[in-house]
C-alpha cells in the first residue's frame, strides 16, 4: 500500500502531464521534501519494472513443495519464535525494528521468483511470537527448549524438531546495516533442537545460528519433512551461520 501511494505521488498542483514535461525550472520550484518524494516515486517505479522483468521459476518453491508433500495446504505453517531480550524500553524499540526486518525478509522469500505455488500457501504462514518477560528474559537455549516443550497445542505446521530464538547476539545481527549480499551470512536467529538431550549427544550443542534469509527456502522444508535431524545441520563452529546447503 505504501509503495502504491509513493508511485502515485505528485507535488501539490502538479498533474501527470506536467510531470512528463517538467523543466529544470519546475524542479527547482519544489521544496526539498517535495523533490525527495518525487525521487522516491521514480525509485519505486524503477524497482517495480525490475521485479516484473525477473524470471519466474517453473518449479514449486521448496517450502511449497514440502507443504504439499505433507498435505498441509490450507493449514497454518511457520515457526515458533521466542524473544529472550527484554532489558528496558530501548529493548522494546529494538524488538519492533527486528520484527519489521523479519517481515521484510520473509516477504522477499515469498517472492514469486522463488518458484510457483507461493500464492496458495502465503496467507497461511504464521509466526507464534513467544514473549514472556518473566520466564525468558536472558534465557539460554536450554530454557528456550524447556519452554517450548511445555507449550500447549502447537499447530502441526509450526510443531517442528526445532524452534527459533532471538537473543542479544541475534537481535544485534539483524539490526546491523548490511548489504543484501552480506545479510545471508550475517543476520541470524537461533535454531534450537527441541528434543536435544545433553547426556545423549555431548558432541552436539543442540542449537545453531541460522540465516534469517534462509528460513523458508532452506530450513523450513527440512523441519517439516524431517528429512534431516537437527544435529546434521549444526555447523562445527558455534559462530558460523547456517545459510542452507547451497550457500
Amino acid at each position: 500500500m505504501a509503495d502504491s501511494e509513493a508511485a502515485r505521488y505528485l507535488p501539490p498542483g502538479w498533474t501527470e502531464e506536467r510531470l512528463a514535461n517538467a523543466t529544470e525550472a519546475d524542479y527547482e520550484s519544489l521544496t526539498d521534501e517535495e523533490f525527495s518524494r518525487l525521487q522516491n516515486r521514480w525509485k519505486v517505479l524503477a524497482l517495480a519494472m525490475f521485479d516484473n522483468d525477473r524470471p519466474r521459476s517453473p518449479t514449486p518453491a521448496a517450502f511449497v513443495e514440502a507443504i504439499r508433500a505433507e498435505h498441509l495446504v490450507g493449514e497454518e505453517w511457520g515457526f515458533v519464535v521466542m524473544r529472550t531480550v527484554y532489558d528496558d524500553d530501548e529493548a522494546d524499540n529494538r524488538w519492533k525494528e527486528f520484527q519489521q526486518r523479519w517481515e521484510e525478509s520473509i516477504e522477499r522469500q515469498m517472492d514469486p521468483s522463488h518458484g510457483v505455488g507461493i500464492e496458495e500457501v502465503r496467507d497461511f504462514f504464521r509466526v507464534w511470537w513467544i514473549q514472556d518477560r518473566e520466564a525468558l528474559n536472558g534465557a539460554g537455549m536450554d530454557a528456550v527448549r524447556d519452554y517450548f516443550n511445555q507449550l500447549p497445542e502447537v499447530p502441526r505446521g509450526l510443531d517442528h524438531d526445532m524452534c527459533l530464538a532471538v537473543n542479544e547476539a541475534s537481535l544485534g545481527s539483524v539490526l546491523k546495516d548490511t548489504t543484501s549480499l552480506e545479510s545471508r551470512r550475517t543476520r541470524f536467529v537461533y535454531a534450537v533442537d527441541t528434543e536435544y538431550e545433553t547426556h545423549e549427544e555431548p558432541e552436539h550443542r543442540g542449537y545453531f545460528r541460522v540465516s534469517m534469509d534462509a528460513l523458508l527456502e532452506d530450513l523450513f522444508p527440512i523441519l517439516l519433512t524431517r528429512r534431516q535431524a537437527p544435529e546434521e545441520l549444526e555447523p562445527a563452529n558455534e559462530e558460523e551461520v547456517w545459510a542452507g546447503w547451497g550457500a
